[in-house]
């Protein structure tokens, strides 16, 4: 097992990886963004049967959540 840290910036094509997690990054891009540039970035590094785990917030449910999430944002 390698970890690696970092943006996808850092991925290099000659790289491959079984699995990928990405917790709680995605909602920090925009959608034009994810499909022009993260996404086809991390894909070219994925082996054809990767894994990619995927942890993000979904949208809150309850005024309480409403508040811890705009809590943790700020």
């Amino acid at each position: 097992i390698t970890f690696r840290q970092g943006t996808q910036a850092r991925l290099r094509p000659d790289e491959s990886f079984d699995v990928a997690v990405v917790p709680f990054v995605l909602d920090l891009f925009s959608d034009d963004t994810l499909r022009a540039t993260f996404l086809p970035r991390l894909r070219t590094t994925l082996a054809p049967d990767a894994t990619l785990l995927v942890a993000d917030f979904g949208p809150p449910a309850t005024y309480r959540h409403r508040l811890l999430l705009w809590l943790m944002y700020r």
